[in-house]
């Protein structure tokens, strides 16, 4: 028996689930509010594929980076690409650890990197530097792959005005469906356990470097990363990133709109002082 799948949100997740049930032989119909796969919080971000270098306080979640990085390798190998010059630094004054007690912490999680000298990528204050391997994801290959696998499922430009369980059944806009998944974080229906939501600045930069990153370890710090377009980076900052705490993403989403020019340049100035720093 073929069971039907109702997907709501075609971001990374959404897309992911709805290609998997299909190559399963289930019947998958997959909703989104705008026109373009990974619209929303999927197609905009640092664009980052990591093993947890920069989770030093927390066991767990490195290990979760790290086999989640080796299984999208696995289950997507065209949808990123390698960094060559991919750099942790420990700041001598900022982070909350030694550069001693980072490098034991890495080496227990079982991640492969190795020690580089600060001088040689013109780094300074700095209590040490490792070079490991980290990917940048390719969000425009995900668009194609995802629309051709998907190109007689998706229904996109469709707002989800309804869901009703009738019976067996349950029903996205009165189509029916055995189950119905949403996708979206808490955009459509409310997440059950407690959450926040955090609208976020992304500073972007042009720049003639070529597939360069860096990330201070650890704390309230920075991190320069490439983009799916060669010659744009992100900045971004633990303390500086965020906009707020907010308990829907109704009010987050209406807090961004609001964001002013003043509060832009306010941050950038901060998060600029704060990598240079």
């Amino acid at each position: 028996m073929s069971f039907s799948f109702g997907v709501i949100g075609a971001g990374y997740y959404g897309c992911h689930i709805a290609s998997s049930f299909k190559a399963l032989g289930f019947d998958v119909t997959i909703f989104d509010s705008e026109n373009t796969l990974l619209s929303k919080a999927s197609g905009n971000n640092q664009f980052r594929l990591h093993q947890g270098f920069h989770y030093a306080r927390n066991y767990r979640t490195r290990v979760q980076s790290r086999d989640g990085y080796m299984r999208f390798i696995e289950r997507y190998p065209t949808l990123s690409d390698p960094i060559k010059t991919n750099l942790y630094a420990v700041p001598n004054e900022d982070s909350l650890v030694d550069f001693l007690t980072y490098r034991l912490i890495m080496t227990s999680s079982g991640i492969e990197f190795s020690e580089v000298k600060a001088e040689l990528y013109n780094l300074s204050s700095c209590s040490g530097v490792i070079l490991t391997d980290e990917r940048v994801l390719r969000t425009d290959k995900a668009r194609e792959l995802f629309s051709m696998r998907l190109k007689n499922n998706l229904r996109m430009g469709v707002t989800v005005t309804s869901l009703e369980e009738v019976g067996k059944k349950i029903f996205i806009n009165g189509a029916p469906f055995d189950y119905v998944i949403d996708a979206t974080w808490g955009a459509f229906s409310k997440i059950e356990y407690p959450v926040f939501y955090e609208p976020t600045l992304l500073l972007y930069y042009r720049s003639n470097l070529r597939s360069y990153a860096l990330t201070m370890v650890d704390g309230d710090l920075c991190s320069i990363y490439p983009t799916d377009k060669e010659d744009i980076f992100t900045l971004s900052s633990v303390s500086h990133t965020p906009l707020g705490k907010f308990k829907t993403m109704v009010e987050a989403s209406s807090y961004l709109e609001g964001v002013t020019t003043e509060m832009v340049e306010k941050k950038r100035s901060c998060m600029e002082n704060q990598v240079v720093g």
